[in-house]
């Protein structure tokens, strides 16, 4: 998937690729994250929203280590270890969020 479109932030990615399991997952970490911001009438910014991927990548890291399924968590998040997110859909991606924002 080369791009984030408005349509796939609101109902999600659904194809064959390998990919859409994490852009799903990216998409309701970004979701849950501006739920939690405006409820605690706090201001999201990219920097702390970045920290909460990193998390929820190192829980998901250790709850696959513990039933040995580390396989298939850098198989799902390999591209995303490689390059957190490409510019392009960095861009996409923040566009969302500062529209969710307002």
């Amino acid at each position: 998937m080369d791009t984030l479109t408005l349509i796939n932030i609101l109902f999600g990615v659904f194809n064959d690729s390998e990919d859409f399991t994490i852009f799903n997952h990216l998409i309701l970490i970004a979701k849950y994250f501006i739920s939690t911001c405006k409820l605690n009438k706090t201001k999201p910014t990219l920097r702390i929203f970045f920290e909460k991927i990193k998390l929820v990548h190192r829980i998901q890291r250790k709850i696959a280590k513990r039933n040995d399924r580390l396989h298939k968590h850098y198989k799902k998040w390999k591209k995303i270890i490689a390059s957190f997110l490409t510019k392009n859909q960095f861009k996409v991606l923040s566009a969302c969020v500062l529209y969710f924002i307002h």
